[in-house]
């Protein structure tokens, strides 16, 4: 549930701060930050005994729904180009 309120507090505090005019980070500085995160995120996963022992198991889900995940996302890109090259094509 924290994630969640996390989420939602920070699309508010933006959705409100909107107009006003924000420094933008460097990009070195974003690719940093996400390299760390990922080190971490992978401390974390490294350290629980529970993941490790069962990897084989989240592997193969992990390559399952990331596949299918994929193909739906490529399926609906399809579609979603043959209805905007129609109407494009109307309106010629």
């Amino acid at each position: 549930m924290g994630p969640l309120i996390i989420l939602f507090s920070s699309i508010l505090i933006g959705f409100l701060l909107r107009r006003r005019r924000i420094p933008l980070l460097p990009a070195s500085t974003v690719s940093i930050v996400i390299w760390v995160l990922l080190f971490l995120l992978g401390v974390s996963v490294g350290s629980n005994r529970n993941i490790i022992s069962n990897l084989s198991v989240y592997g193969l889900q992990a390559v399952v729904i990331g596949s299918l995940a994929t193909l739906g996302s490529v399926i609906a890109a399809l579609l979603l180009y043959k209805i905007t090259s129609r109407r494009h094509k109307d309106e010629r």
